[in-house]
């Protein structure tokens, strides 16, 4: 990558709408997201980079990642989940210009967020 093109790394918990963001912000549908009532389960299984072009001519890489918080996995699939998104950094190479942190309307912050 180019010093001037930016990498967002997007992360949050699962049916939080982070592929249809990334498909938002890039303008473009190449993150998968589900239809009806299939969003109410895990969808994205993989770490996936979408590239478009901003307007000042460099690239913006748009980093999707599977969410957190599967209810149906142990802790095996979390440490899979860290080594996933282990595999994004890697991906974006030197740097992360913004994570952007994805959550369900209905979550709220508290000490433990």
């Amino acid at each position: 990558t180019n010093k001037n093109d930016k990498i967002f790394l997007v992360v949050g918990t699962i049916g939080s709408g982070k592929s249809s963001f990334c498909n938002f912000i890039t303008n473009k549908k190449e993150c998968s997201v589900p239809d009806g009532m299939d969003n109410l389960r895990p969808w994205t299984r993989d770490v996936y980079s979408v590239e478009s072009k901003l307007p000042d001519g460099h690239k913006l890489f748009v980093i999707d990642t599977p969410g957190t918080g599967n209810p149906d996995k142990g802790d095996s699939d979390e440490l899979e989940l860290v080594k996933q998104l282990k595999g994004a950094f890697d991906i974006a190479g030197e740097t992360v210009d913004t994570v952007l942190i994805c959550m369900q309307s209905e979550t709220r912050f508290s000490k433990d967020v």
